[in-house]
């Protein structure tokens, strides 16, 4: 049985949590006295603190997943002006030696 919390698997760094006894936090280096109480532990804010941080360093996570998003909307935004500035110098070369491509 166990559980009825409505969240099911949405407990912020559940993997730094013991899958069985003992029941531990990895992350925060607490240990507890069942399965309840370290759902308990992963439902506080420094728990919930700490988990962040390290799945940022571990590349993970919600931190991660913006960090990544912020980088990505950066390179595209780069790409964006890149591509525009490319096809302004394609369609301004385009534009010139017009009349001997139309011959052609």
């Amino acid at each position: 049985g166990g559980g009825g919390g409505g969240g099911g698997g949405e407990v912020l760094g559940e993997e730094f949590l013991a899958k069985g006894p003992p029941w531990n936090c990895s992350c925060c280096k607490v240990q507890c006295t069942s399965y309840d109480t370290l759902l308990g532990h992963a439902g506080g804010k420094k728990h919930k603190s700490k988990s962040r941080t390290a799945l940022a360093a571990m590349g993970k996570g919600p931190a991660a997943a913006e960090a990544e998003a912020a980088v990505a909307g950066v390179v595209g935004a780069e790409l964006r002006s890149e591509l525009a500035r490319l096809a302004a110098a394609a369609s301004s070369s385009l534009d010139g030696p017009a009349e001997s491509s139309a011959a052609a």
